[in-house]
C-alpha cells in the first residue's frame, strides 16, 4: 500500500514539473503595420517641431503664400509647368522620375504635400506606366531612403503590404510622416493637423446627420 502511495506521490511530483517546464503560450507578435499604426497614432499627438519639408514648402502656409513659393521654385527652374499642373522631376542614381504636386490644406493652412509619379526615365528610356506605381515609385523611394541612412535625421520606417497591391514605405519624425506607395504616391503629412482634420469631419458629419434625422 505504502508502495503504491509511493508511486501515486511520484506522478504527480513528475507531471507537475512537466507542466511547469512547458513554455507558456507566446504573445500575439505585433504586425509591422500595427507597428506603423500605433507610430502615427503617436505623431498624431507629437509637438509640431517638424515644419519644413519638400523644396521649402512649410506646415502651416496659407494657400495664397504656397503658391507664392511654387511659382518661386518655377521661375527659378526647380519646377516645370505641363498643361497648367506644377511637375517635378526627381533624379537618383541612372533613374529619373516625374511628378505633380498637390498641396493639401486644413482653415487655410498647409497640413500635406503629395507628388503623384506618372512618368519615370531609366538608362536614357521614357517609361509610361500610368497603372504600376510601384514602379514609378522606387527612384524617389530609393532616394529618400539614402538620405535618411546618411544624414542626421532620425526616421522610424516601417513597411507591410498594402491588400496585395505593393508594399507601402513609411517614416515618421516626430509630427512628421513620410509615405511611399505603391500607387506612385509619395506624401508628406503634418500628423496632428491631419488628426484635427479628421476629428472636425467627423463632428461635421454627425452634425448633418443629426439636422437629416431632425428634417425627417
Amino acid at each position: 500500500m505504502k508502495k503504491i502511495l509511493f508511486f501515486i506521490i511520484l506522478s504527480v511530483i513528475i507531471l507537475s514539473c512537466q507542466n511547469n517546464s512547458k513554455p507558456k503560450e507566446a504573445t500575439k507578435t505585433e504586425t509591422m503595420e500595427e507597428k506603423y499604426d500605433n507610430a502615427c497614432k503617436k505623431a498624431a499627438l507629437s509637438p509640431q517641431t517638424v515644419d519644413t519639408v519638400f523644396m521649402g514648402l512649410t506646415f502651416g502656409m496659407s494657400e495664397k503664400q504656397a503658391m507664392s513659393h511654387l511659382r518661386k521654385l518655377l521661375k527659378e527652374g526647380k519646377l516645370e509647368d505641363s498643361f497648367g499642373s506644377l511637375t517635378y522631376t526627381l533624379t537618383f542614381g541612372d533613374k529619373s522620375a516625374r511628378a505633380r504636386i498637390s498641396l493639401s490644406y486644413f482653415q487655410d493652412k498647409l497640413y500635406e504635400v503629395s507628388l503623384n509619379f506618372y512618368e519615370m526615365t531609366a538608362g536614357g528610356t521614357s517609361v509610361f506606366i500610368p497603372m504600376d506605381g510601384k514602379y514609378l515609385i522606387q527612384p524617389a523611394r530609393s532616394a529618400f531612403a539614402h538620405k535618411v541612412n546618411t544624414t542626421k535625421d532620425k526616421y522610424s520606417s516601417y513597411q507591410y503590404n498594402l491588400n496585395g497591391i505593393g508594399w507601402m514605405f513609411c517614416f515618421v519624425k516626430d509630427n512628421l510622416i513620410v509615405e511611399f506607395s505603391p500607387l506612385g504616391r509619395m506624401s508628406y503629412t503634418n500628423a496632428p493637423v491631419e488628426r484635427a482634420k479628421k476629428i472636425f469631419e467627423a463632428k461635421q458629419k454627425a452634425k448633418k446627420s443629426k439636422q437629416t434625422m431632425s428634417d425627417l
